[in-house]
């Protein structure tokens, strides 16, 4: 029996001589009752709450983020890895759009995901931040399957040494450390993705300072959308806190440069210089996130 097996290997951990190696085999089995726990529990409540059957709560299921890993994991998920690349490019093209950009899905080969940016996003500063934070992460929520990502001849490859259908545990929510298989530390560290809020009633073209963690950030809406960036002029390096907006065009006060919001905050008036985007993503309920890179923490 597949639960008399488990506790054996449990007794043979417990039997280890104290030390890292039984801290760590001890930990292992705590995260994985926690991320099992915590996808069990939801399950459970959407089972609940839900009025559908049948095939309509299963793809309910697989849509939720704390079930969709855990089924992920055992390679139980009711969307094929070409449907939820597309559903991942989806959600992350309206910040995109917000940039004058946008993303095509080429297609899959041996699992890797070709892709190809357009519009203003190619070729400029700020796609490589919008391929790293927005697009990376989306894919990686939905998709941690993919063996890879190839965006007009740039190749990232996961692991290659992993076995057939092995799902990293940090694509499922566990921690991770921020290092190599090797021990060796990542360049650069992951951003931390963080709920954004206090965002309530803001209004159209209105400008407002909100503090992530340790990093303060201005956000603007334009419309229905939410543009970010960090509190700080790529001119003069001051605060944009109190900056004046016109339209799609951001003036600081202290220099008076002006930067074109909609363009992943480019210099109007000196084109080498942009103002640093922070990717927003929305989750499936609406809520929002944003992502502060490491280094600015």
């Amino acid at each position: 029996m597949p639960g008399d097996r488990l506790e054996s290997l449990v007794q043979e951990i417990d039997a280890l001589p104290p030390g890292r190696a039984r801290d760590s085999a001890v930990e292992i089995v705590q995260e994985l009752m926690d991320l099992h726990g915590s996808g069990l529990e939801r399950m459970l409540e959407l089972i609940h709450d839900s009025s559908e059957g049948g095939q309509a709560l299963i793809d309910r299921l697989g849509e939720d983020p704390a079930v969709s890993g855990l089924l992920l994991l055992h390679d139980l998920h009711p969307a094929p890895l070409e449907e939820r690349v597309n559903q991942a490019l989806a959600s992350v093209r309206p910040y995109l759009g917000t940039h004058g950009g946008n993303v095509e899905f080429l297609g899959l080969t041996d699992g890797v995901a070709h892709l190809r940016l357009e519009g203003s996003c190619h070729g400029c500063a700020s796609s490589a931040v919008t391929l790293k934070l927005a697009i990376e992460q989306a894919l990686n929520e939905a998709a941690p399957d993919l063996n890879g990502i190839d965006v007009e001849g740039v190749v990232e490859n996961k692991p290659q040494s992993m076995p057939a259908g092995f799902i990293p545990l940090q694509a499922v929510g566990a921690k991770s450390n921020g290092t190599k298989p090797n021990g060796v530390h990542a360049s650069p560290p992951p951003p931390s993705w963080q709920p954004l809020s206090g965002l309530n009633g803001m209004e159209d073209g209105e400008l407002r300072t909100v503090r992530v963690g340790d990093t303060e950030t201005v956000v603007c809406r334009l419309g229905p959308s939410l543009l970010a960036y960090e509190d700080r002029c790529a001119g003069c390096t001051l605060p944009l806190h109190d900056a004046l907006i016109e339209h799609t065009t951001l003036t600081c006060r202290h220099c008076s440069r002006r930067f074109d919001l909609v363009h992943a905050g480019r210099g109007l008036d000196d084109p080498g210089l942009h103002l640093q985007p922070l990717p927003i993503l929305h989750d499936v309920g609406g809520k929002a996130r944003i992502a502060i890179p490491a280094l600015t923490r």
